[in-house]
């Protein structure tokens, strides 16, 4: 960023939940402290804002980018909500810098937040994980790139057709992540007035429209639960981990494949 004064970089930390300003001149750094894992920074049209989204709390910081110093914070929690978990990733403004539009990974959705107030107007549903987005020119249209889709079938089930491919493994339909397929959603902007029913498809998505109902079944098992138990695998996909049970539609030469690379 270019101060007129001389040059300055703002870089994350999300380990330190911190914004570094650093003098490239001299190499000198300041920091300034943000939310949880700050990640993606977006700065205004007049270079006098920095907006960072905090992805672990929910909110964004602004920078008063002449000061070095955060002058708000916008939260992007419901209200009376007392969880996290929208994870904000990436932001847009809108032409007329009045309104920023903030992606929603946790949520798959988008929000919009009105600047003069501060406060969210509404939510519009994406596809799987936002992590990217614009607004065209005239502030008509949102373009969000959506980083995650249902993996589906694995076209070589965990198999390469190459000797040589095999000794050396790659990772080309090794790994669900392999499988996964990005994709843009195109959004003519509705008006404030019509956001309504976006943001309540937001909500019914979500389970925010329900929270506060008690689960019979959860009612029952809440004082009988001792332990939970988190298993966590790689990303492999279902039929090199569990593609020789008997149970289940899985093919067991996959895992056998799995089990010669490992």
């Amino acid at each position: 960023k270019n101060t007129g004064a001389g040059l300055k970089a703002f870089v994350t930390s999300q380990r330190d939940n911190e914004v570094m300003v650093v003098d490239l001149q001299i190499g000198t750094f300041s920091t300034i402290p943000v939310g949880v894992s700050p990640s993606r920074l977006l700065l205004s049209a007049d270079e006098q804002q920095l907006f960072v989204a905090n992805s672990e709390s929910d909110s964004i910081s602004i920078i008063d980018t002449s000061q070095n110093r955060v002058t708000q914070t916008l939260s992007l929690a419901r209200r009376n909500y007392p969880y996290i978990g929208s994870m904000p990733n990436a932001m847009a403004l809108s032409p007329d810098g009045g309104t920023l539009y903030v992606t929603l990974a946790g949520e798959n959705a988008v929000a919009l937040v009105n600047l003069k107030t501060g406060r969210v107007t509404g939510r519009i549903p994406t596809a799987w994980y936002p992590n990217a987005l614009s607004v065209s020119q005239d502030g008509k249209t949102l373009y969000v790139v959506n980083a995650k889709s249902p993996s589906g079938p694995n076209p070589a089930g965990g198999r390469t057709t190459d000797a040589a491919e095999a000794r050396n493994t790659t990772f080309r339909n090794e790994y669900v992540l392999a499988l996964n397929k990005a994709g843009i959603t195109v959004i003519p902007l509705p008006n404030r007035r019509d956001l309504n029913r976006p943001s309540r498809l937001v909500n019914h998505n979500n389970g925010f429209d329900k929270w506060r109902r008690i689960d019979p079944v959860m009612k029952q098992l809440a004082n009988k639960i001792e332990h939970v138990v988190y298993i966590i695998k790689e990303n492999r996909t279902y039929d090199q981990v569990l593609g020789d049970l008997p149970v289940g539609n899985g093919d067991p030469r996959s895992e056998e494949h799995t089990s010669e690379l490992q």
